[in-house]
């Protein structure tokens, strides 16, 4: 069901005595009346990056309903469920699903706040019991605390006594006009949004060390909010998340060096390095699970008895793996060691500053980026097609960090042309990263059929099926390689050089 309304109002008094007041003053032939829609528990539903609130949305679970309350469209939406869902994908098709489709796919929508829901209708009717104008009355009751929200529906043909409505709530100081975000602070959600690209805001003459503290603490905090969600297993993205932040973190490690003294900076690198190996077969799982529709796609049918096998043992093992992680995260070294490293780059406390703590952050960061751009084109200008897997991993991971220093610090220079260098290293990075994971799916393929063979007697459908996808993922590595060497191509361009060159040599 879909109906677009005018306004959202709160209800400064009881339904009732609002009925009664209105009855009072409107004139006949119209009369007021109530009907109770809905009487139960409710919960309102959001994602961990709380995108409907952003969006001005609200969505609300009733036993087996769900609404959308759209205030910048001005729609509500609702469909029935035939279970609790937790992705987009797994509302059987409907209004709200269709509304929703811009959602992520891979964030889990999750209760964010129960409450005492009683959803009513409140109806100006004429006298013949036609309706004129239609409130429907959202009750929401969170322990003591009581708030009561007003959606007006627009009456197509009866815009004269709909108005008289809204004009004895408002003018009567019965309602009051609001927005959605009132209710989201009522339920006791702020506007305190996560987010996993922090924007720093640092001053040209800031010092490196400065500069570096703020980066690795926010990069670690962010990491640590992600950590429930992968205990309690929620969605694949806070792991994913997880992962970026501390990668930054290690990239920011190794770029600038100097700036921490040496046994600090190795202590920092191998403590990270061990949290990504602990989690590197679990985001292996993911990948592959996330995947599988399109692995599906690259083999004919008579393999698709295998491959069900393959996604059937990976599932298996990915449970015992998710646990594994779980439990690493849980133990006391693992909290032990991260809040040791969240102390001290939180209160820049127990950390040896090395030779190049001092100097200028702008500076610095304009001949590191300087540097890694020769760095790239060197690497870059010598793949072939021949070339081994290794030296085009080692491109991406250059290109990676570039990215990282221009991101990290963007603001410092000029939008539209450091925008222009990042969207431009972006195409070449995203063939690298295609590259890369093709790569990677290739040898934990293999690793997963070899494993299964010295578990269990050798399934030949399995066998065929799996191998049968190496093969693929061995050709479209091929194809991805020729389309790294065509971007580069493109990078690597005259007006590409001259604004490296302005924004960066000549620093």
């Amino acid at each position: 069901m879909e109906i677009k309304f005018s306004k959202i109002l709160e209800l400064n008094s009881e339904l009732a005595s609002i009925v009664d007041q209105l009855n009072v003053k409107i004139k006949k032939p119209f009369t007021i009346k109530t009907k109770v829609i809905y009487d139960g528990k409710g919960d309102m539903l959001d994602t961990f990056d709380s995108v409907l609130q952003q969006a001005d949305r609200l969505l609300i679970q009733c036993e087996k309903n769900i609404i959308l309350i759209d205030d910048k469209s001005n729609q509500v939406i609702s469909q029935s469920l035939c279970e609790n869902f937790c992705f987009v994908d797994s509302l059987t098709n409907g209004s709200v699903k269709q509304h929703l489709k811009d959602s992520s796919p891979l964030r889990a929508f999750t209760s964010i706040a129960d409450f005492n829901l009683r959803i009513n209708q409140l109806l100006l009717l004429d006298n013949k019991n036609k309706t004129h104008s239609c409130v429907y009355i959202y009750k929401f009751d969170k322990g003591k605390k009581t708030k009561c929200i007003g959606v007006v529906q627009s009456q197509l043909g009866h815009k004269a006594s709909h108005n008289m409505l809204l004009d004895n709530l408002l003018d009567g100081n019965l309602a009051v006009e609001v927005e959605l975000c009132q209710l989201y602070s009522f339920l006791g959600k702020s506007n305190d949004f996560y987010c996993s690209k922090p924007k720093f805001n640092f001053t040209s003459d800031e010092h490196t060390i400065g500069a570096v503290n703020e980066i690795i603490k926010s990069f670690v905090q962010i990491a640590r909010k992600n950590e429930a969600g992968i205990i309690n297993d929620v969605d694949t993205e806070f792991l994913h998340d997880y992962r970026v932040s501390l990668r930054k973190v290690r990239s920011v490690l190794s770029l600038f060096k100097g700036v921490y003294d040496g046994d600090d900076t190795t202590e920092f690198g191998n403590l990270f390095s061990k949290i990504m190996r602990e989690t590197n077969r679990l985001r292996d799982f993911d990948v592959y699970l996330r995947d599988r529709e399109s692995y599906f796609s690259l083999l004919p049918r008579s393999m698709y008895d295998g491959l069900n096998k393959l996604f059937d043992m990976i599932t298996h093992d990915r449970k015992i793996e998710q646990k594994h992680v779980a439990n690493f995260l849980m133990s006391d070294e693992y909290h032990r060691s991260i809040e040791c490293i969240e102390h001290k780059f939180k209160h820049s406390t127990g950390i040896k500053n090395g030779p190049l703590a001092h100097g200028a952050a702008f500076i610095r960061v304009c001949h590191l980026i300087w540097r890694r751009y020769h760095k790239v084109c060197k690497i870059a200008r010598g793949v072939k097609s021949e070339t081994p897997n290794n030296t085009v991993h080692k491109l991406r991971i250059q290109c990676k960090k570039l990215r990282y220093l221009m991101e990290f610090f963007v603001h410092l220079f000029p939008e539209d042309k450091i925008g222009q260098l990042v969207k431009s290293l972006k195409m070449l990075q995203d063939n690298l990263g295609r590259f890369n994971d093709l790569s990677v799916q290739q040898t934990s393929l293999q690793s997963l059929l070899n494993d299964h063979s010295s578990r269990d007697t050798c399934d030949i459908k399995l066998t065929d099926s799996v191998e049968g996808l190496i093969t693929v993922l061995q050709h479209n590595q091929m194809q991805e390689r020729d389309k790294v060497m065509q971007n580069f191509n493109k990078f690597d361009s005259p007006e590409i050089l001259t604004l490296f060159t302005t924004l960066f040599k000549n620093k």
